[in-house]
């Protein structure tokens, strides 16, 4: 009897472990609902294929990913419908489709994790290189350019094809006249992403020849009018979008940047494009007036219709557009003022067309400002403004302390710069002249000094 139990009971022995082994990798309410259920009684499915179908259900490691497409679940319902077996029992159907649902949402859910787990590292040196990134442009703000390309060193180690980090080597090389390490840069971002950013075309079109310059900013305009059609449309036409703040903000920038583009690119037709090219005066004044309808309120796009009609003899129409950037100049605040070269450029432009009041009034207003333009510039350009209004004493006053300022630099450095060097010569002369036409600006010492010279050259 033990012999006759035993050779029966011992292929059911065999058989019952896979299949154990496989319930058990279900929840507990999944093994209660199969075992309370009756699915594993004999006579309405054979074991195999509840082995089978279990298997394929909970053994996640052997689901193909066709499995999970949604369509094996239907072809296993079929199998068990149309093959030896007959599912006349809806609840076993439905249970089945059930289980196939979510073991098929837990595969998907185990392959995001296995995806965002292989993409976390690239993630993290990404999120890295930004701050890296940052940490630099803030470094290059306070002049500190040595700590900022050490920083970009590391960020390039980290992201050597990251376009945006060789862009910023460009704006620290273009602040210390390197340019050939700046062109290098930013050919090596355009190479790299040539679609990616409008301000990266301005910067090259800065460091190129006068018809190359024309070619790179119409590139850049080009992508800034695509960026600016895209943000205008969030704007007006989606409202909900949690987008929405931020695109104004971006639309103001990429506004500023398209419209001193367009200057720029008005300034070479009229300077170094002036005759060779066709149509330069066409050029130039279309570009401008680009400028001023995308920036109604900024001082440059005003300045630089100014000069070209001064350049083109225009002196009227010149006039009016310089008072018009010279109204937009008094309203603006500190953070809002144009770069110092624009300024400075558009105040020589509006004292050539015989504007004095203006442009002295706006050189008062920077007069203190010695961390954004330079010092000696200015107290130059406001020397000659009271001079050109007769305020002789006072244009005496700044060329006696403009020369003292730079005869100190020279003693110290034992060198002057090119433009240093001419205003030292220019204010030399002046104050000579200013001397000899206007001796009452001269103090009582200063009077007394120059006749013991006259009287020295006389006996001489």
């Amino acid at each position: 009897l033990v012999l006759t139990l035993t050779s029966c009971l011992l292929p059911v022995a065999r058989a019952l472990p896979p299949a154990i082994r496989k319930i058990s990798l279900c929840t507990h309410g999944e093994r209660s609902r199969y075992w309370s259920g009756g699915h594993l009684r004999g006579g309405d499915v054979p074991m195999p294929l509840k082995r089978k179908a279990i298997s394929e259900i909970e053994d996640k490691d052997a689901c193909s990913s066709d499995a999970y497409t949604g369509l094996h679940p239907p072809e296993v319902v079929n199998e068990a419908k149309n093959g030896t077996v007959n599912l006349s029992d809806v609840e076993e159907e439905e249970h089945l489709e059930e289980s196939l649902k979510q073991s098929k949402d837990e595969y998907i859910q185990r392959t995001k994790r296995l995806i965002y787990n292989s993409d976390d590292r690239l993630a993290r040196m990404a999120d890295h290189a930004d701050r890296i990134l940052a940490r630099a442009m803030r470094r290059h703000m306070s002049g500190e350019d040595d700590a900022a390309l050490q920083l970009l060193d590391k960020a390039k180690s980290l992201r050597p094809r990251r376009p945006k980090v060789y862009e910023y080597y460009a704006k620290v090389y273009i602040d210390q006249d390197r340019e050939t390490d700046a062109r290098d840069a930013l050919e090596e971002s355009i190479r790299l992403a040539p679609e990616r950013s409008y301000e990266t075309w301005f910067l090259y079109g800065q460091l190129q020849p006068a018809e190359d310059a024309v070619r790179a900013y119409n590139k850049g305009i080009y992508l800034a009018k695509a960026k600016l059609a895209y943000l205008d449309d969030i704007i007006k036409n989606q409202p909900g979008n949690p987008f929405h703040e931020e695109a104004r903000d971006q639309e103001v920038e990429v506004r500023q940047s398209l419209a001193s583009a367009h200057c720029s690119v008005a300034e070479i037709f009229m300077s170094a494009l002036q005759e060779e090219a066709l149509d330069a005066e066409k050029e130039s004044l279309a570009h401008a007036l680009e400028a001023r309808r995308l920036c109604p309120k900024s001082f440059e796009p005003h300045s630089t219709l100014g000069q070209h009609h001064l350049i083109h003899g225009n002196r009227t129409a010149g006039q009016l557009a310089m008072l018009e950037a010279f109204s937009v100049l008094s309203g603006l605040i500190d953070a809002e003022r144009p770069e110092p070269d624009v300024l400075i450029t558009g105040i020589r432009a509006a004292m050539e067309l015989g504007m004095i009041t203006e442009p002295r009034k706006a050189l008062e207003s920077i007069e203190e400002d010695a961390g954004k333009y330079t010092p000696t510039e200015v107290t130059h350009l406001l020397a000659q403004c009271h001079h050109l209004e007769g305020n002789y004493k006072e244009a005496y006053a700044l060329m006696k302390k403009l020369k003292a300022g730079l005869g100190r630099d020279l003693t110290k450095a034992g060198w002057l710069g090119e433009q240093d060097s001419t205003i030292l010569q220019d204010v030399t002369e002046w104050i000579e002249e200013t001397r000899r036409d206007h001796p009452e600006v001269l103090s009582a010492d200063e009077s007394a000094a120059l006749d013991d010279e006259d009287e020295s050259s006389g006996t001489a």
